[in-house]
């Protein structure tokens, strides 16, 4: 799935995100695949409103934990992921973050293999 933002006919960014490929497994898990805001449009709320968008609609598919990973050096989306109630749940080896939203301690050990 995925949402892009528009201003004057002009894409100001997109966000793409799944509910798990494997229902069997994890049926409520949901994951932010890749976000972006083109840099003149940085700092003007339109990252806030694509995830929102994306929450409200992994919200409505029944996904009741979503994870997202991040660049450790990308202080932007570190932050605007934490301002929406995500948090740090472990670093990999690839300098990446991965950030969960609506913890559950169950489908949480199942992280690194859930996708």
């Amino acid at each position: 799935m995925g949402y892009s933002e528009q201003l004057n006919k002009e894409r100001v960014g997109f966000i793409t995100y799944v509910r798990t490929p494997y229902p069997e497994k994890n049926p409520r898990v949901g994951m932010i695949q890749y976000m972006s805001v083109e840099e003149e449009h940085q700092d003007k709320g339109y990252g806030k409103f694509m995830l929102q968008h994306a929450l409200n609609d992994l919200d409505q598919q029944g996904c009741s934990m979503v994870i997202v990973s991040v660049k450790c050096d990308n202080e932007k989306a570190l932050d605007l992921f934490k301002k929406n109630d995500f948090v740090v749940n472990y670093q990999d080896d690839f300098d990446n973050v991965v950030l969960v939203r609506n913890y559950n301690p169950q489908l949480a050990k199942q992280i690194p293999n859930l996708f």
